[in-house]
């Protein structure tokens, strides 16, 4: 039984249940099963197979959830940061784990960007914001109305991303 499973299997029994809460978006457990699927397949396209670690340099919000889901579905490996991070600890990180991807938002640029220059890091922004040179934007990998135009998450509202598991017995094993 795999993390990716256990989410299948959630959205297959609890369809319609919310599973994240970011301020005033919401994701059903269906919901944030197809777009983690999604997003598992732009992270393939961009180079992530199974074992490939990806940087998230993220506050508690919703693509924060989402890219961690994304990267169960093709085993590829989540590598939080803590966002407070200067650009030298980020750099000591992307370093160390040899992350090929790196979500960052606006509060984690000015350590981000200086940290990935010269290093084969494809950076991916996270945020309201035009996207900086050389980032792709992170709405162009998700293909999804439930992301785009209902507010930035991040600091302030909801206070993060919050998943959540409705009442009732885990889904058995298949």
């Amino acid at each position: 039984m795999t993390l990716a499973r256990l989410l299948e299997l959630a959205a297959l029994r609890w369809p319609q249940a919310e599973a994240v809460v970011d301020g005033d978006r919401r994701l059903t457990y269906a919901q944030l099963h197809r777009q983690a699927c999604t997003l598992g397949a732009a992270f393939h396209r961009l180079g992530i197979t199974p074992g490939d670690r990806v940087l998230i340099a993220l506050r508690n919000r919703l693509e924060h959830v989402l890219a961690y889901w994304a990267l169960q579905t093709i085993g590829g490996v989540p590598t939080p940061v803590n966002f407070r991070f200067a650009p030298g600890e980020m750099q000591y990180v992307l370093d160390d784990c040899g992350a090929r991807i790196a979500l960052y938002e606006p509060d984690t640029a000015a350590a981000v960007q200086p940290a990935a220059e010269a290093r084969n890091v494809r950076l991916v922004f996270v945020g309201s914001d035009a996207s900086p040179a050389g980032s792709v934007p992170f709405e162009h990998l998700i293909d999804d109305d439930a992301l785009s135009g209902v507010g930035s998450g991040g600091a302030g509202g909801g206070g993060g991303a919050r998943p959540r598991r409705p009442a009732g017995p885990a889904p058995a094993p298949p």
